[in-house]
């Protein structure tokens, strides 16, 4: 095994690092990173006043208030990358 041939000092890290990357984990940060992306997007700032919903769902509120929804989501999967028990809601939410 490669990590074998690290210093002793550095194989628990190395041990600790691939675990974890051969987890959710890594997939759960890269999806949160792009929900928080959309959330951003749906805010005044980066979002035109004559955008429109392109779901039916998203006429339901205004797009700021989706923007947050979608940025308090995004966060939730970035907790749940290294929390395991909020995998499932993150995921499903």
């Amino acid at each position: 095994m490669p990590i074998d041939h690290l210093p002793t000092k550095y194989q628990p890290a190395a041990r600790w690092l691939r675990a974890w990357c051969m987890g959710d984990a890594p997939a759960l940060i890269i999806l949160g990173l792009g929900i928080i992306a959309r959330g951003t997007s749906y805010l005044p700032p980066f979002m035109s006043p004559h955008a429109q919903a392109s779901h039916p769902a998203e006429g339901a509120l205004t797009m700021p208030t989706w923007g947050v929804v979608w940025i308090i989501i995004g966060a939730l999967c970035l907790v749940a990358a290294w929390w395991e028990r909020a995998a499932p809601l993150a995921v499903g939410a």
